[in-house]
């Protein structure tokens, strides 16, 4: 099987950037890395647009029907190449800002399904790790990957394999997005919109649910250094982890003493922990067979009065409500990276409804949590055989 460098059976080249003076409310489509799903999907509209006649400049960056596109430059040299998509119809005809890189096909020699399949392999994905210089990745770099090229029908048939691998995992993964949505309308249901408050429940700041100083925010910077992180001991929790509702493994520990000395910035089963910093207000519960740990300096802790609110309740109100968001909003603008001001969190009003309408709503997500766990163990072992599959397909290649 030949196996041939990439810039013998596709194009490499950046797209085009427009400058804020060129971009417009309507005209001609730009297709943004925000305008992609971190699965690699069209989000479903674009959001900037530029004259036709500077589209008109740069034909070769308007985007073709197949053209697969991997993201070349980022603030985190780590996000570089995470993000890559394969162009559809309705993607078709946009200028491609200067953050993708397009690939694409000599449909002679390779077909585009396979490229595309070929850019997500996992040895292709360090490949271009091992070729990222500082946050971005550079054609002439990526021209010289080797692929192997088998003949147009074996491309074919792998193309099969892989896409009906690639269908049942992004199902089951759709599948554990809408139990989520499940989840949110059973609440609506329940307690009705927290913007509208159509039950009348009490409203009530965060601050008389709390237990005696409850609330805290991350200790300062000075109280915490990085040269006091160690490989064991107690851990150290930070923004990713809130994010992905603690499914994520910390790497940071702190020794006992070091913990004893930040006690007040403790996390303790049943704590609520709130980020401060970046996309503001996501929550999760610390759960329950987790051991005491400590929160970083993006993180808030609500350690609520179980006598007055149930926190997995609160929690999700907290994460879902279009209230609670608009509180946020406003109480947060001005704030450069330093976060929530604790003083306005503790004002945030929510709704309390009786702790047995509370607590039915945690048996139900309880049961819900067990379906999704066990889905999750699905998504992850068909992850590992698509991947395996990927692997051994592209076994000769780099």
């Amino acid at each position: 099987m030949p196996i041939l460098e990439l810039q013998k059976i596709a194009q490499v080249f950046n797209g085009k950037t427009p400058s804020k003076k060129e971009q417009r409310d309507k005209g001609f489509p730009v297709l943004k890395i925000k305008n992609v799903s971190e699965d690699g999907f069209f989000r479903g509209q674009f959001t900037s647009f530029v004259d036709e006649e500077m589209a008109g400049c740069f034909p070769q960056k308007v985007l073709n029907e197949n053209d697969v596109l991997l993201l070349n430059a980022a603030h985190n040299s780590d996000y570089v190449g995470s993000k890559n998509c394969f162009v559809t119809t309705e993607m078709a005809g946009a200028l491609a800002t200067g953050e993708w890189m397009i690939i694409r096909a000599d449909i002679s020699s390779v077909l585009p399904r396979y490229l595309y399949f070929f850019i997500n392999a996992p040895q292709t994905k360090q490949a271009v790790k091992n070729i990222v210089k500082g946050i971005h990745l550079y054609p002439k770099d990526l021209k010289k990957i080797s692929i192997p090229i088998p003949s147009i029908e074996e491309q074919k048939r792998i193309v099969v394999v892989l896409s009906r691998a690639d269908s049942l995992r992004r199902k089951r993964k759709e599948a554990i997005k809408l139990l989520d949505e499940y989840v949110e309308s059973v609440f609506i249901e329940m307690f009705g919109d927290p913007l509208i408050n159509p039950k009348n429940w009490q409203k009530m700041p965060l601050e008389s649910l709390q237990v005696t100083d409850g609330i805290k925010c991350g200790p300062f910077g000075t109280q915490l250094s990085k040269s006091e992180f160690q490989d064991k001991g107690v851990p150290l929790w930070g923004i990713k982890h809130v994010n992905v509702h603690f499914k994520l493994p910390t790497n940071e520990f702190l020794s006992e003493n070091k913990a004893s000395q930040l006690d007040m910035y403790s996390l303790c089963p049943g704590d609520i922990v709130m980020t401060r910093k970046g996309t503001i207000g996501n929550c999760s519960v610390y759960p329950t067979h987790f051991a005491k740990g400590v929160m970083h300096s993006d993180l808030l802790r609500l350690r609520i009065d179980t006598t007055k609110s149930i926190p997995e309740y609160l929690s999700f109100q907290l994460r879902i409500s279009p209230d609670v968001r608009f509180q946020l909003n406003r109480i947060s603008v001005g704030a450069i990276m330093a976060g929530v001001n604790v003083t306005k969190l503790k004002k945030l009003t929510v709704l309390v409804p009786p702790l047995n309408l509370q607590r039915d709503f945690l048996e139900f997500t309880t049961q819900i949590n067990e379906i999704r766990k066990k889905m999750r163990l699905q998504s992850d072992e068909l992850n590992h055989q698509f991947n395996t599959i990927m692997q051994r397909t592209f076994a000769n290649a780099l």
